[in-house]
């Protein structure tokens, strides 16, 4: 597609986050404590994670929990999640747009830079998880062919790994999803993508991750894009585009 709407609607992202695994010079427990002394006025609201009910010697050893937050906080909008090599920054329903969340995904990742909590890069990722109670099978660009038959219908999942210029995006499809919202089980088609880049201990340079996340972003619309079928776009979710 290549004209990108700025918007849909309705809104179908129950949830976007942005994730930085990293490694550190600091010890491990008082990078909590740095983080949240400098946030907790405007994320109040504090969250033991599973990791925390574990021995240290099972954490440190179990390369599952590498990369695993250990603590949740939660302001009004977002949430975000640190761990001793991790930080997320999610927005949950309601998505609040692009530029205010990147906004605040660039206060928190220069403040984490101030605080000298981050000295290379693992891992950057951009994920974004969309749920449609329409049925998408007949309003994509996927077909699934057995002996030259379509089977892509109301039971179909799919997961596979494609390139996005610079980044690696995995795509979840499924149009047997389903979503508990206000008590009510939904019945609907996701969308999960998870855009990313690894690295290779690189230094981290803050204003050089700031755009890769930006770009990022904009590589993994692409594909959310590229996935829908154009005519689908325009006659049921409302694209607003760009005078």
């Amino acid at each position: 597609m290549s004209e990108l709407p700025l918007s849909i609607s309705p809104c179908p992202i129950i949830e976007a986050l942005v994730e930085i695994r990293f490694e550190t010079e600091l010890p491990h427990d008082a990078i909590f404590g740095l983080f949240y002394n400098s946030v907790k006025d405007k994320y109040p609201s504090h969250e033991k994670l599973f990791p925390l009910q574990l021995p240290d010697a099972v954490r440190v050893q179990d390369p599952a929990l590498k990369y695993a937050p250990y603590h949740k906080l939660k302001s009004d909008a977002l949430f975000c999640q640190i761990g001793p090599r991790v930080l997320t920054i999610n927005c949950p329903r309601k998505y609040i747009g692009w530029t205010k969340y990147f906004s605040e995904v660039q206060r928190l990742i220069e403040l984490v830079s101030d605080l000298g909590v981050i000295s290379s890069v693992a891992r950057l990722g951009i994920r974004y998880i969309s749920f449609f109670t329409i049925d998408l099978s007949q309003g994509v660009n996927i077909d699934l062919l057995f002996r030259g038959t379509s089977i892509l219908d109301k039971e179909t999942t799919i997961r596979t790994l494609f390139d996005s210029g610079d980044f690696k995006s995995f795509l979840h499809f499924s149009t047997n999803g389903k979503l508990v919202e206000n008590n009510t089980l939904l019945h609907g088609s996701i969308i999960d993508i998870d855009t990313f880049k690894n690295y290779d201990g690189v230094r981290f340079d803050c204003d050089d991750l700031l755009k890769q996340i930006d770009s990022g972003h904009s590589e993994e619309k692409r594909l959310f894009f590229d996935i829908l079928n154009k005519d689908f776009i325009d006659s049921n979710l409302n694209p607003v585009y760009e005078d």
